[in-house]
């Protein structure tokens, strides 16, 4: 999957797993970690405005993250940051 591929499947699948919360954006950086193996670097930019994500689906966002896109043969691991849409974040125009 190319770049823009992924991104619009992880936006889909986390705005999905977080409704009611509304997502504005998600950024999508492929890493390498400390280990050397490929990773996916993904913030989920929820809307401020929106009910609050709940611990619930912060905690299995990764898992659910995961299992979609292993479906669609992206075995990279998702390390999954959910930023509010008021905070200051680097690539992303205020």
């Amino acid at each position: 999957m190319n770049l823009d591929e992924l991104k619009s499947v992880i936006l889909e699948t986390l705005a999905a797993h977080v409704a009611p919360s509304r997502l504005k954006d998600a950024i999508v950086l492929p890493e390498v970690d400390a280990d050397g193996e490929p990773v996916l670097r993904v913030r989920a930019v929820v809307d401020n405005s929106g009910p609050y994500l709940s611990s619930d689906q912060v905690f299995s966002a990764t898992s659910k993250l995961r299992d979609v896109l292993e479906a669609k043969g992206e075995l990279r691991f998702p390390l999954i940051s959910f930023p509010s849409s008021n905070e200051e974040i680097p690539g992303v125009a205020a």
